[in-house]
């Protein structure tokens, strides 16, 4: 993931404060479901606002939490511009929302801290990527991952070619340029001839000034790209703009991929959803390189399938890379001092917590986190992989982890 979406991740996952309050929904981008998509989140909402109330925190309180989040049920504007699926966070201190393209699943959730596992599970590991839209007009840089894209400004480029060239002098009608003859070459004879450029030579002149500004564009690019080591970089462009610009690359970010066609009316969105299309087979065998990885220490120390197990190791640093479906539990209690789950729950908890309930806690308050959630979170907190699946194709079901160590 890109590194803000690591560290919204991370925000969420190292947040903890009672009540916390976790809505997931699937969204719509047209038509009359769209319409149902504000009704169907305030039954979520409500949904949230009785568990506040029974867990014996006093109505009052419980409304000043929800009525931030209510706000959002008659703000049209809000519910203008639909993804696949939306997630709202808050806390007593916090509220915030994400948007993704990928179906999450309708679900309201009362914890001690934000559950994560539909964002996680949605997010099929690794998928941020630069993309450049190569343009005479103008070149554009682009960071993106799966869910958003913004520019990048490109620091000492000239804004178009145009721009590029408008300080230079005027060139005579015939103009001509040093190339080396057969014999200079052989080692004889003149040591250069000259090439004659009328009209005929227009697109000699042409790939120069090209080339000239391209390699600006690309020194540029270049220097952003290696601030992210291991982050693809995919060209858009015509066909003889990209042919120029993959002959002066560097980098080594730039991938085979490539989008062809003009990209000077592309809009943001456009150039997101072309270049994520042009990288899916470079992130899927991202993601089956991980795979390959488990499988290849399968049988080992290094590979566990026991959430009880993939808890603790998480907790204390040790797992590289996490894996996880789209389903809920094993619920448990997680004591931190000793890295152990205490107790495993029968059934899903109404009210989520790590722990045992406080002692001011209502009667009969029930505990219990999803371990997988909650491995995920430190996987995350702690620097480590964490790759998701949905539907019934998954190739891991419910959790395994590769270890560090």
């Amino acid at each position: 993931m890109t590194s803000a979406k690591r560290d919204r991740i991370v925000r969420l996952a190292g947040r903890r404060s009672w009540p916390s309050v976790s809505l997931y929904l699937p969204t719509h981008r047209a038509g009359s479901d769209k319409e149902q998509d504000p009704i169907r989140f305030k039954n979520l909402l409500r949904i949230a606002c009785d568990g506040l109330t029974a867990s014996g925190m006093r109505e009052p309180e419980a409304q000043a939490l929800c009525s931030r989040v209510h706000d959002l049920t008659s703000d049209s504007a809000f519910w203008r511009e639909n993804a696949d699926g939306l997630a709202v966070f808050a806390d007593r201190d916090a509220l915030e929302v994400v948007r993704i393209d990928a179906t999450l699943p309708e679900l309201s959730v009362v914890g001690e801290r934000f559950y994560l596992r539909p964002l996680f599970a949605a997010d099929r590991g690794e998928r941020s990527f630069f993309a450049l839209a190569l343009d005479r007009s103008g070149c554009r840089l682009f960071a993106g991952d799966a869910d958003e894209i913004r520019e990048v400004e490109l620091g000492g480029v000239p804004a178009s070619l145009a721009d590029e060239l408008r300080y230079d002098e005027v060139q005579p009608a015939v103009q001509y340029s040093s190339v080396p003859t057969p014999a200079s070459a052989a080692g004889g004879g003149r040591p250069t001839g000259a090439i004659f450029h009328g009209h005929g030579g227009e697109k000699d002149i042409d790939k120069v000034n090209l080339e000239r500004y391209l390699r600006k564009v690309e020194a540029a690019v270049t220097k952003v790209c290696a601030e992210a080591p291991g982050t693809p970089l995919v060209l858009l462009g015509v066909d003889y703009a990209i042919a120029v610009y993959r002959s002066l690359n560097t980098s080594p970010a730039l991938v085979d991929a490539q989008v062809s066609g003009a990209t000077d009316e592309l809009a943001a969105h456009e150039i997101h959803a072309r270049a994520l299309k042009a990288l899916e087979p470079h992130f899927e065998s991202v993601v089956e390189s991980r795979l390959q990885g488990l499988r290849d220490k399968e049988g080992t120390s290094l590979v566990s399938h026991s959430p009880t197990e993939i808890v603790a190791a998480a907790a204390s640093g040790r797992v590289s890379t996490l894996f996880l479906d789209d389903g809920t539990g094993p619920f448990g209690t997680f004591d931190r001092d000793t890295l152990t789950v205490d107790f495993l729950c029968a059934d899903a908890p109404r009210l989520l917590r790590e722990g045992p309930p406080p002692e001011d806690a209502a009667s009969g308050a029930e505990c219990g986190w999803d371990l997988v959630d909650l491995a995920a979170a430190e996987t995350a907190l702690h620097g480590g992989e964490v790759i998701g699946f949905t539907g019934e194709d998954a190739p891991v079901r419910g959790v395994a982890a590769l270890m560090r160590y």
